[in-house]
């Protein structure tokens, strides 16, 4: 991290017997400063979010929470990467870190986005209020994509790499988000191809259920990309509709999302809800 952000401390969260993630805290040391757990997207490495971040650590008690396939994550061979399984680690994370003790406040992105949202519909946790970044209610591959993945055996895994390279940045990502083409070339060369492939295949029988997200009560953030191809605007904007009082702020590009804008966006939408830090 950069900008006078000092380091983290690292942590590691026993979430389950066969899964350990990695928790970076950024300590505040300002008296009552909200405490905020950021779930980034599925793959999304911390450098994505050079520009997000360090808003949001100055000003508030933020901790970083990595899912399940990263490989920061130590788990057992055999372990799922379904929807409910990134529920239970959050949960369990959020447990882990004492946060329910005096409140806080859950920000995530993508798939992390996905995971607080369905947590929080099914009322396993309580929030005091929460921010998403271009949420999915589905995950949705060609379907010859499921094919090829269980066809090829681990120890050819790699080479799938430079295929899924050309077909998302051909067809999934805006041509003109240099920013965006770039963070996606970094998380596929840091991302390990076996997690890729166990996640990948067990994400896309997982949806999110529309009908659940009226459950949520605690006020809502959403920043969307209608830019962006690779998160269905569409999908979004139902999120935005499923959520009773959502607020919603386009910020059109992928890489806006994960800018610096967005990061103040974001701080003023949890200062509004829980006080100012």
């Amino acid at each position: 991290m950069t900008g006078g952000i000092s380091a983290p401390t690292e942590l590691r969260l026993e979430v389950s017997p066969p899964v350990s993630l990695r928790c970076l805290h950024f300590k505040n040391l300002k008296r009552n400063a909200p405490k905020l757990l950021f779930v980034p997207g599925w793959t999304s490495p911390l450098e994505t979010w050079r520009h997000f971040l360090p808003s949001l650590v100055r000003r508030f008690d933020t901790f970083y929470l990595e899912s399940r396939e990263k490989p920061s994550a130590q788990i057992s061979s055999g372990v799922r990467f379904g929807l409910n399984d990134y529920v239970d680690d959050l949960v369990a994370s959020i447990r882990l870190l004492g946060l329910e003790e005096s409140g806080f406040v859950l920000v995530g992105s993508s798939l992390g986005a996905t995971t607080i949202l369905a947590a929080t519909a099914a009322g396993r946790c309580d929030p005091m209020a929460i921010a998403v970044i271009t949420p999915n209610l589905k995950f949705v591959v060609p379907s010859w994509v499921p094919f090829v993945l269980r066809a090829t055996p681990a120890r050819y895994l790699e080479l799938l790499k430079r295929p899924a390279r050309w077909y998302v940045l051909r067809f999934r990502i805006n041509s003109g988000d240099v920013g965006h083409q770039q963070r996606f070339l970094d998380a596929l060369d840091e991302a390990q191809p076996s997690r890729l492939k166990g996640s990948a295949l067990d994400l896309l029988g997982t949806p999110l259920a529309e009908s659940q997200l009226g459950k949520i009560v605690r006020p809502c953030l959403v920043l969307t990309a209608s830019e962006d191809p690779l998160h269905d605007h569409a999908d979004v904007q139902r999120v935005v509709d499923g959520v009773i009082g959502a607020k919603a702020i386009d910020l059109k590009t992928f890489t806006a999302t994960h800018g610096s804008r967005a990061s103040v966006l974001v701080g003023e939408f949890i200062d509004e809800c829980v006080g100012e830090a």
